[in-house]
């Protein structure tokens, strides 16, 4: 997945992404100076669940690095979908050493936060399928995702 955005895209994806975020709770986004020329972009929100849980937070960063004057490139992510109290938690991640991949906390196994096989996913995508564990407020569970070999 190669996403470049010229400055106005990258102002118009921030945009976006708080206007949804703005939909399930009170949205904030921030950026700040990720070093080397690179930003790093913060957007989070709280929302409001039924019992047993009291709050979903979604919580997504995206570190982008030039990649000529004019064009930012996404270079790592993490997506994350938490219900609080804890330990429900889906995420998606892009870094190093395990490139793309997941996280999930089922709260009958809260020992178990392995990491697990993921495709590159956008942001909006991963928010997509936040909504719909925040929609279902169900307990989190890990069904179809498989373990990375170590």
């Amino acid at each position: 997945m190669t996403i470049e955005l010229d400055a106005h895209g990258l102002e118009q994806r921030k945009a976006t992404l708080l206007a949804l975020l703005d939909r399930v709770g009170e949205a904030e986004l921030n950026e700040e100076d990720a070093g080397a020329g690179g930003r790093t972009v913060r957007a989070s929100s709280v929302a409001p669940l039924e019992p047993p849980y009291q709050v979903a937070r979604f919580e997504y960063r995206e570190l982008y690095e030039p990649a000529d004057r004019r064009t930012w490139r996404l270079a790592e992510y993490a997506y994350e979908y938490l219900q609080q109290p804890r330990p429900g938690r889906r995420a998606h991640h892009w870094h190093d050493p395990w490139a793309h991949h997941a996280h999930c906390v089922d709260p009958r196994e809260p020992e178990r936060d392995d990491h697990y096989r993921d495709v590159p996913v956008d942001v909006f995508e991963a928010h997509a399928e936040f909504l719909r564990w925040y929609a279902l407020n169900a307990q989190m569970n890990c069904f179809g995702l498989f373990p990375l070999v170590r």
